[in-house]
């Protein structure tokens, strides 16, 4: 199947707002960018493709215009990628964000200056309160909903009820019981 000429197809439609991918194959495929510019885009929802951090950014590039993005990303890859600040997107879902270097996420959040809603799943390495505090307070700013879910597995030698603990106690702040719930 050409992916590419899909894209290119999809995207060169002078009226589409909303495009909605997903597959019902238990698998997922690396994404082909369009090579072709959407003025409309507004709202895309990518599940059948799993997208490198550098693709994100030229996603933006050929749809300037997106408001909403729901995609899967996998970032474990040594591509190098330039962040840029997105400043049209405000609604964020990452229905699984695969990378075992935390600071690769929160890089790429710092650049989401006008983001409300954020829903995020992280597998493999874990971000804790302290570090989310920090996320929200100094790049999220107009951040009003924020759901998170986090996923890893732990060694059979490491002492899981005190990590756990520590995650735990992470959140306990006045800034997550008060300002955040």
């Amino acid at each position: 199947m050409n992916f590419q000429l899909i894209n290119n197809n999809i995207w060169n439609l002078p009226k589409l707002i909303h495009c909605h991918c997903e597959s019902y194959i238990d698998k997922q495929w690396d994404f082909h960018l369009s090579t072709k510019f959407s003025r409309s885009l507004s709202n895309v929802y990518i599940s059948a493709f799993k997208f490198q951090l550098n693709q994100i950014y030229q996603l933006f590039q050929y749809a300037s215009h997106l408001k909403h993005l729901s995609i899967y990303i996998d970032s474990d890859e040594n591509h190098e990628y330039k962040p840029i600040s997105i400043s049209t997107l405000i609604d964020l879902k990452i229905f699984n964000f695969y990378t075992s270097d935390t600071s690769k996420v929160i890089t790429f959040l710092q650049n989401l200056p006008n983001l409300h809603r954020l829903n995020i799943n992280l597998s493999c390495n874990l971000i804790d309160g302290y570090q989310w505090k920090q996320i929200i307070r100094y790049y999220l700013s107009k951040l009003k909903i924020f759901n998170l879910n986090m996923k890893k597995k732990f060694s059979i030698d490491q002492n899981i009820q005190e990590r756990v603990d520590e995650l735990i106690n992470s959140f306990q702040s006045s800034f997550w019981i008060n300002e955040h719930q």
